[in-house]
């Protein structure tokens, strides 16, 4: 009986009607190609997340290597696997495949470089390991892929049926058999029973629902700015001035489509269930943790129209339209007509308001006209208490202390800890901080920040501290004196810190820094050190060994 289940497992468990199963079903392996993809052997060097690079050197929805090569791009995208997730998604890599791979042929044979006539082509992928559930999803063209995120290559009219089949307990409970630990290889997939008279018949299920499936999950990855075809903030979506309105519909629409995708995720386990005459041993209902699309989150969803405003005010987003605008391309005041973006993308975060281009200002502004200035401090209310409030906090004083203290830590985690906006700081005291974009960085950028930023804000401390000595001066009570007695030892404090910050400023800004984009965040960040935030969240010394890549071929270039 055990040498009925391929490789001889022993699944001593495994019921007489799934041996029955294995012993009339064709294998999978027989009827379409699962395959590893390639190794590079150095990810730091030849993978990138997408948004590192700059978009117009990324070629998508490429049908061949052929078009690839042709299209003298340097970054294609890369599917890697990653975490659990159904259906559609975990589209984050690009690789350098220029010139047909040109660089990564020439680093065999520690690079292997598997099954490349497959690369480009439509397929069904898996996450490897798993614990729960077995995370496959639907892949278009344009894609290389590696180990970790190895295809299924099915003729496209079975391809639906492949991916219903696959994502259905049915095939987890066969895969559960076939491995036991849960680590799904290439030879597993190829091992599992297809019954051929059930696949060949094209059921409207098949040919619609789960095509609606990978449309809804689709529209889930595409509805955060971490996916490339992302188009506009959800909560911007809706025809209303009022924010905590279009998060109710908003909350409405996501767990409406959340009940769907479990109502048809449960009638695919059905029909395969019944397919495979499995209706003693399966039953279709699908935990709510196991779909993997995202319902609203009021503080979540809240934190990502934040950092969507700040990347209104980089250029990276524009109200004026969807998706992408300035991501390494030059920049275009032009295309950003209802909402300005900065003109030099450099965002000053201070615990007041010393600049016109204070990031609050902005954030309240972008406020304003995304929604109506008549329900302005409504929406800023309703951002505030959902960040939550401390007792007498203003709304903006609140929005205020997230930039300061909050936003770049959230902004590290959504960018998998490649931040493309940088957080240029002087230290602890926050004497001065600045957002700069990493996609319209110059080498003029340091002299400028310095010049308009730093020096300024070293005049408008000197004022500062002369206003609180004259308070303590002319105070009149203990309280008074003691209040204006702390607030003058911070701004000295944070004076003495922006003059050390001011110094190793200058000597960065004369050096004049060159960035290639290509080169990703890791290298690139780590020329700043010094500068730019470091925390238990982004830490330098993991810059510094990502970057190791680099540094060796600087070496032997030199």
């Amino acid at each position: 009986d055990f040498g009925k289940i391929p490789g001889s497992a022993i699944a001593y468990w495994v019921s007489n009607k799934v041996l029955n199963i294995f012993e009339k079903s064709e294998k999978l392996g027989n009827i379409a190609e699962p395959r590893q993809g390639l190794a590079t052997a150095n990810n730091d060097r030849f993978l990138r997340l997408w948004f590192e690079v700059s978009l117009n050197n990324i070629a998508f929805g490429l049908s061949n290597r052929e078009e690839a090569k042709k299209s003298n791009k340097k970054w294609f995208p890369y599917n890697k696997g990653g975490e659990f997730r159904k259906w559609y998604g975990n589209q984050d890599f690009v690789v350098n495949w220029e010139n047909d791979g040109a660089e990564l042929n020439a680093y065999k044979p520690k690079a292997v470089i598997r099954n490349a006539n497959y690369y480009f082509l439509e397929s069904i992928t898996w996450t490897d390991i798993s614990s729960s559930s077995f995370g496959v999803r639907y892949l278009p063209k344009g894609f290389l892929f590696d180990v970790s995120g190895s295809c299924l290559f099915v003729n496209v009219s079975e391809a639906r049926a492949f991916l219903g089949f696959l994502a259905s307990k049915v095939n987890f409970s066969i895969l559960s058999m076939l491995n036991p630990t849960m680590h799904f290889q290439v030879g597993n997939i190829a091992s599992l029973p297809i019954l051929k008279f059930v696949f060949a018949k094209k059921t409207d299920f098949i040919l619609n629902s789960i095509q609606q499936i990978i449309n809804t999950s689709r529209q889930d990855w595409d509805n955060f700015e971490t996916s490339w075809d992302f188009q506009t903030h959800p909560l911007l979506t809706y025809n209303t001035p009022k924010l905590s309105e279009a998060f109710k519909n908003w909350q409405t629409d996501s767990e409406n489509a959340f009940q769907q995708l479990k109502q048809l995720e449960e009638e695919n386990n059905k029909y395969w269930i019944e397919a495979y005459g499995l209706q003693d041993e399966l039953t279709p209902e699908v935990p709510d943790d196991q779909i993997t699309i995202r319902r609203a989150d009021q503080n979540r969803d809240i934190r990502s129209l934040i950092s969507y405003a700040v990347g209104c005010m980089m250029g990276r987003y524009s109200l004026d339209k969807p998706g992408l605008i300035h991501a390494g391309q030059p920049f275009d005041p032009t295309q950003h007509t209802i909402f300005a973006s900065d003109i030099d993308a450099i965002i000053p975060i201070t615990d007041q308001a010393y600049f016109d281009d204070d990031i609050v200002n902005r954030f309240v502004e972008f406020i304003r006209v995304a929604y109506s200035p008549e329900t302005l401090n409504e929406n800023l209310d309703f951002i505030a208490d959902t960040l939550t409030r401390r007792s007498g906090e203003t709304s903006r004083d609140r929005i205020r202390r997230y930039f300061l203290t909050e936003f770049i830590s959230d902004h590290i985690q959504t960018y998998k800890k490649r931040p493309i906006y940088w957080l240029f700081t002087s230290g602890k005291n926050r004497a001065f901080n600045a957002l700069v974009y990493l996609h319209r960085y110059s080498p003029d950028t340091l002299a400028r920040l310095r010049t308009d930023y730093v020096l300024e804000q070293q005049v408008k401390l000197d004022g500062e501290i002369s206003r609180t000595q004259q308070q303590f001066d002319n105070a009149t009570n203990s309280a008074a004196k003691k209040a204006a007695t702390k607030r003058l030892k911070e701004l000295q404090t944070q004076q003495l810190e922006l003059r050390d910050y001011q110094a190793k400023l200058q000597t960065m800004a004369d050096a004049r820094i060159k960035l290639d984009l290509d080169d990703g965040v890791a290298y690139n960040y780590t020329r700043f050190k010094g500068l730019v935030y470091e925390g238990s969240d982004l830490k330098m010394a993991d810059l510094e060994k990502a970057a190791q890549w680099k540094l060796e071929l600087l070496k032997v270039d030199s």
